[in-house]
């Protein structure tokens, strides 16, 4: 892994220090997620880069939309999460994003990350509704993994709950990373 980065011109000297997960993370990542290091022609250039298979859900009432807004990672780097990248206006419209374990289906993904994120345990699975397009790929500068692309496969669902929960802003922790999430009009 080291030497393909390398090879893809990722100083990997520096790599701990610059983001907010380390070559260590990336390793671990590969071995027990739906995560694969590639190479990939962006902007005229062969690049290394991140494929991994991801959930996300947007936990919504009629009027309202539980969005992530940003992130703080263990070593304090704050990830802004928003509409068309950091350079975007409003906050990305996912409430939980979770990426693949190895043989796991979508649905399964996104029923992980409600518990672990959120500790909600659906009973009824039939409540997510897939939003079209139900899977589309995202090809972006990676924010946690400096120099590296990210390109996703996502599966989106949609949960439509009766009444909102908690509080207009909320701050969930997931293994040492806060998630900061708020109720902003649908």
């Amino acid at each position: 892994m080291i030497d393909f980065l390398r090879e893809g011109g990722i100083d990997t000297e520096t790599f701990d220090n610059r983001g907010a997960k380390t070559l260590k993370d990336l390793f671990i990542e590969i071995q027990s997620r739906e995560v694969d290091l590639m190479l990939r022609l962006h902007e005229q250039k062969m690049r290394p880069a991140r494929f991994a298979k991801s959930s996300k859900v947007l936990i919504r009432t009629k009027a309202e939309c539980l969005v992530e807004t940003h992130r703080i990672y263990p070593n304090g780097l704050r990830v802004e999460k928003t509409i068309g990248g950091t350079n975007g206006s409003l906050p990305s419209r996912w409430t939980v994003s979770e990426t693949a374990t190895k043989d796991e289906t979508p649905l399964q993904t996104i029923l992980r990350g409600l518990w672990q994120e959120l500790k909600f345990d659906l009973m009824s699975p039939k409540e997510l509704l897939r939003v079209p397009p139900h899977t589309l790929f995202d090809v972006h500068e990676s924010s946690v993994y400096p120099g590296l692309l990210t390109v996703n496969l996502t599966t989106w669902f949609e949960w439509l709950i009766k009444e909102r929960f908690g509080d207009d802003t909320m701050v969930i922790e997931d293994y040492g990373v806060f998630n900061h999430l708020a109720w902003i009009p649908y």
